[in-house]
């Protein structure tokens, strides 16, 4: 389980406490796209109460939060107001070409541009010109978005009878068109 899976969720029994245990962003076959070690090296000193904490450098936060939605099928509209919120916040101190440099050369470049168009679709979100660049020269991204939003829209959920192959087929399609390159 722990070379396929990546997370570990445990509850108490009352239901009160709840410990979600990661190793990896997302499961193996979804493949997140992020190099691990140049992750820590990034990795950002902050003060909280009076404390100092690790924190991910805003580039890779912002490309965590847009993997997120995509490792979840962007089938809730939280994880769209979570990308707005962030980019709304640090927007102006993301350095917007080294994330998605960095995105593209990790084959995750379209997974983070359709994070930030939904975000601009959704919500308003304003983005910098290079990102409606960037958007605007991959056709890809608005098709899957309006797939997204459409799919939000309407309510759709995978279905909880037994058979649950069309939608994990659907999911995995999706996955693919998500992504530049499949390997």
């Amino acid at each position: 389980y722990t070379r396929f899976g990546h997370e570990l969720d445990m509850v108490r029994e009352d239901r009160q406490v709840a410990l979600d245990l990661q190793w990896r962003f997302a499961s193996n076959w979804i493949a997140f796209p992020i190099d691990l070690n140049d992750f820590w090296d990034r990795l950002e000193t902050h003060r909280i109460g009076g404390e100092q904490i690790l924190q991910p450098a805003l580039d890779d936060m912002l490309f965590v939060l847009c993997g997120h939605g995509y490792r979840h099928f962007w089938e809730q509209l939280k994880w769209i107001v979570d990308v707005a919120a962030f980019v709304s916040i640090f927007g102006e101190k993301i350095r917007w070409p080294v994330a998605l440099e960095r995105a593209t050369r990790l084959g995750g470049g379209r997974l983070m541009l359709l994070g930030l168009h939904l975000a601009h679709r959704a919500i308003g979100t304003p983005l910098p010109i290079e990102i409606k660049n960037a958007i605007g020269r991959d056709p890809n991204i608005e098709a899957l978005g309006i797939e997204v939003l459409n799919r939000i829209a309407v309510g759709v959920r995978p279905s909880k009878r037994a058979d649950r192959a069309a939608p994990f087929l659907n999911k995995l399609q999706f996955h693919f068109k998500a992504r530049e390159r499949w390997r």
